[in-house]
């Protein structure tokens, strides 16, 4: 177990949080987040996952947020690298939405729904809550391009800005 996996042992400036990737029939899960200005990405299209509380491993984390977002039990994820960005350490998880979206209980956020690569590449996805386009947080999109290079055979993803 690498220490990113491990326990959330940054340093006090550094917020650990954990993200998943879920894939359903070649698209990606995305939480539509609140409009609320003080959260990070308000009002965007966003990964589910959180914060990691203190001590807490991160996949122990990620497996708790989606509970708690989704009322979602994910079955086997993969560690796949970090993403830090404005002293925010992204600890990223790769699994499979084994369920159909309309089995999920959305309990945080405005809408989810399943992405196709070119949605998320464009920077934007429709939102049927909303009625309007969203943008998909630009940290989101760099994440993506860089599964999506290791996808296709480039080199193992930790990006550190």
């Amino acid at each position: 177990m690498t220490e990113s996996q491990g326990a959330n042992r940054g340093s006090e400036r550094n917020v650990h949080v954990a993200l998943a990737i879920l894939e359903r029939d070649g698209k990606y899960l995305f939480q539509l987040r609140d409009n609320i200005p003080t959260i990070v990405a308000p009002g965007q299209w966003a990964l589910f996952g959180g914060h990691l509380e203190s001590g807490e491993q991160s996949e122990a984390g990620l497996r708790r947020e989606l509970r708690e977002e989704l009322e979602f039990e994910v079955g086997h994820v993969r560690f796949f690298g970090e993403f830090e960005h404005d002293n925010v350490i992204r600890h990223i998880f790769v699994g499979s939405l084994h369920v159909p979206i309309s089995k999920l209980v959305l309990n945080e956020g405005q809408d989810l729904k399943l992405l196709s690569c070119e949605e998320i590449l464009s920077g934007q996805a429709f939102s049927k809550v909303t009625g309007t386009l969203e943008i998909i947080a630009p940290h989101i999109c760099s994440i993506f391009r860089g599964f999506l290079g290791s996808a296709q055979g480039g080199a193992s993803f930790t990006q550190r800005t």
